[in-house]
């Protein structure tokens, strides 16, 4: 496979460019090691100042020798061992993303055993069923992904995280699913989300409301272009932190 790096830079130009336009904080786009993660490409994003979004050790270390700074690194996956929440923990990335309170628990010792304060996002599921392939479905309410706001679990979270000297939460996530070409499920999930927030005092640094924007897949697929999703996020975000009285967040 030859992959070109004109092609990739010329997406993320144009992402940023348009997340600045309608978005008056700060942002980051980020790509997710998953999709393909040689040191050669690798170095290529870090030098490009994008977040990674990892989930093995494997892509941690190929992160980390390719030159992205721990701060543009995020920790995703939901059965994370210790080997790789000891090396997230060590390099102090931005974000440990957390799946569940039995995670929460274990990177907090985790975290306490190294003497360190683990920085975390926490995975919120909206308990939300979007219009795609139910394999591609993650925010319906018997996901495997996140803590659901309907039983009460990401309120627990978001409490627990904010009472230990071990852990540091600085932004919440979810991610609706792939191939999602519609924006209303993604309006619905950052209302859900600024009003859990703002339920239990807390006021998040970052957000990131996932990926999962439609692209074709085949030469007979229309282009589908990302600006009506950019636009909706950012107008959303701003609406629901001015009703919830919430400062704006990063948006990831």
């Amino acid at each position: 496979y030859v992959f070109d790096a004109e092609t990739v830079r010329f997406q993320v130009d144009t992402l940023k460019e348009s997340l600045e336009k309608a978005y008056p904080g700060k942002v980051e786009i980020t790509y997710a090691a998953k999709a393909y993660f040689s040191l050669g490409i690798a170095r290529r994003l870090a030098a490009l100042s994008v977040g990674v979004d990892v989930v093995s050790l494997g892509e941690l270390l190929v992160a980390r020798q390719a030159g992205f700074h721990p701060d543009r690194v995020h920790l995703h996956g939901n059965n994370k061992g210790s080997s790789e929440l000891d090396a997230a923990i060590a390099w102090g990335v931005q974000a440990i993303v957390i799946d569940s309170l039995e995670e929460l628990s274990y990177v907090e010792s985790r975290a306490a055993e190294a003497g360190r304060a683990a920085r975390i996002w926490l995975r919120v599921t909206p308990g939300l069923t979007v219009d795609t392939h139910p394999y591609r479905q993650t925010a319906h309410a018997a996901s495997k992904f996140g803590l659901l706001i309907q039983d009460g679990t990401a309120l627990a979270g978001i409490r627990q995280a904010m009472a230990s000297p071990h852990l540091r939460l600085t932004g919440l996530h979810t991610h609706l699913g792939s191939q999602v070409f519609e924006t209303q499920p993604y309006k619905e999930a950052i209302k859900m989300l600024a009003q859990l927030a703002a339920s239990c005092g807390f006021t998040p640094a970052e957000l990131s409301p996932g990926g999962g924007w439609g692209v074709p897949y085949t030469p007979e697929d229309e282009d589908n272009d990302p600006q009506p999703w950019i636009d909706a996020i950012c107008q959303t975000v701003q609406q629901e932190c001015r009703q919830n009285n919430l400062q704006l967040p990063k948006l990831v």
